[in-house]
């Protein structure tokens, strides 16, 4: 039985909701997209533009406050301590984090980083590490190099709910599904080795800046693939390509992805040395696109990792619970 109930935030897109949804099997879970909403969607988005941190970026706009005794706090809570669960961008909004301390004062708060600090740093400029350590009972990090550096704790990042899907064809022998984020000519490159070696390849990648790009049967996009029709292409193909962001010494959803559905892995991850999957003959470590030994593809055994919920909703309870 858990120590606390939970309120979980930022439930705002199809990735999170998907991520999250075994969240829902959980006694005393709720899932919310903002502290505050409103069937009413002149209010609700009223709500957003006061309170969401790009539009205060430059001038911290007054009376926020005003929001936090409509904030929906689920009845059920009363019975246990509060554990509220917040992303990044709810951290610059101090005054409902305080307000939430003073109306209930056992309550918990935590921070989860599901990217790079560095990145949320540069959305949310108004992000402060020293605000972060006073505000929050325990912060959470994908990234074991922010961990270190600001004395956060490690955690695997986005959950993953396993979606019931079948492998329709082979549809591909390595698929690439995500943002370019200056790895486009990594990419390319990739692309190339793998098609000149006589597989097929499936690179959807995702660029504000993709008219600039074109190659091949490559799809350069400014549109993100929904993440359902994702999870099909990777369970349509035989082996599923990570490429990390500089910086990070954590998983991506790829990795996840790959050893949730058993598919083959090619991924640059340091990470994945530490995993209990690894070394494996189904996953193929690279430090530069050179490395990849394309004999991986020649086995066409099983894959099976034996993932028994290794990055479940309940991992993250568990955690959680284990420190604070």
């Amino acid at each position: 039985m858990s120590k606390y109930s939970y309120i979980i935030y930022g439930n705002t897109n199809e990735f999170v909701r998907i991520a999250r949804q075994d969240f829902l099997k959980i006694e005393n879970v709720c899932l919310m997209k903002d502290p505050f909403e409103s069937k009413n969607r002149v209010i609700q988005m009223i709500y957003k533009m006061h309170t969401y941190p790009q539009l205060n970026r430059f001038i911290e706009l007054p009376l926020k406050s005003i929001w936090n005794t409509h904030c929906y706090i689920s009845e059920y809570a009363s019975n246990k301590p509060i554990c509220f669960i917040f992303f990044a961008k709810y951290a610059t909004n101090r005054q409902y984090l305080h307000y939430l301390k003073n109306r209930y004062p056992n309550c918990k708060l935590v921070l989860e980083f599901w990217d790079l600090v560095s990145k949320n740093k540069k959305w949310f400029p108004k992000l402060s590490i020293e605000n972060i350590k006073q505000d929050f009972d325990l912060v959470l990090s994908f990234n074991k190099y922010d961990c270190k550096k600001y004395g956060f704790t490690y955690f695997n990042g986005e959950t993953h709910s396993k979606q019931d899907l079948k492998q329709e064809h082979i549809e591909s022998d390595v698929v690439f599904i995500g943002r370019g984020k200056g790895r486009e000519n990594k990419l390319i490159k990739i692309y190339d080795m793998i098609k000149k070696a006589g597989y097929k390849p499936f690179f959807y990648v995702v660029n504000n800046d993709y008219k600039k790009y074109r190659h091949d049967d490559m799809i350069f996009t400014n549109k993100l693939m929904p993440y359902m029709e994702l999870l099909q292409h990777e369970v349509n193909s035989r082996c599923i390509l990570e490429l990390v962001q500089d910086g990070q010494y954590g998983f991506s959803s790829r990795a996840k992805e790959a050893f949730v559905y058993n598919k083959k892995l090619i991924t640059d991850s340091l990470i994945v040395k530490d995993q209990r999957f690894y070394p494996s003959k189904d996953i193929c470590f690279i430090e530069k696109p050179e490395d990849i030994d394309l004999r991986i593809l020649e086995d066409n055994s099983e894959v099976n990792y034996g993932y028994n919920d290794d990055y479940s909703c309940e991992k993250v309870i568990e955690l959680i619970e284990s420190v604070i």
